[in-house]
């Protein structure tokens, strides 16, 4: 591969996301929404792929196969991210904008059934339990007191 070609591959895209090519494969893999360093180091040794090869230095064929794995990854359940789906009760693995989808879905579910989760992502609060006495204060102006100014 001459110098031109690897320069030109430095960013790749790969579902909907640009990739950093002078990572290792692993790091890079990272980078896409609903992948974690376990994930992608079972998805580098599912593809066969050497552990310090880096994302640029792929062929074509390796990335279409790294892509095609990724999509649908043939990983144990318990590293799945979507375990037992509400709706379907399968194990999924969602990848990419999926993951932000489904996350919207789920709080809009919760709303809509009116629970405790769901009216506190209405009104913009804490929704596992914090303390709210002191913290989380949206602005300046309500931390401590301020006294009137002096004319």
């Amino acid at each position: 591969m001459s110098m031109a070609a690897k320069t030109a591959k430095k960013i790749i895209h790969m579902l909907g996301v640009n990739l950093r090519g002078d990572y290792k494969v692993e790091r890079a893999l990272r980078a896409i929404p609903g992948i974690s360093f376990m994930t992608a180091r079972a998805i580098r040794i599912v593809a066969g792929i050497d552990k310090d090869k880096k994302l640029a230095d792929l062929s074509e064929e390796e990335l279409k196969r790294l892509e095609e794995i990724i999509k649908n990854p043939p990983i144990p359940a318990w590293l799945k991210n979507r375990r037992r789906d509400p709706r379907t009760g399968e194990d999924l693995h969602l990848v990419g904008a999926d993951v932000k989808l489904k996350m919207q879905e789920d709080i809009n579910f919760l709303k809509k059934i009116r629970c405790w989760r769901g009216i506190r992502h209405e009104l913009g609060l804490k929704v596992r339990g914090q303390r709210l006495h002191s913290s989380w204060r949206r602005t300046k102006v309500t931390i401590g007191v301020q006294r009137k100014k002096k004319k």
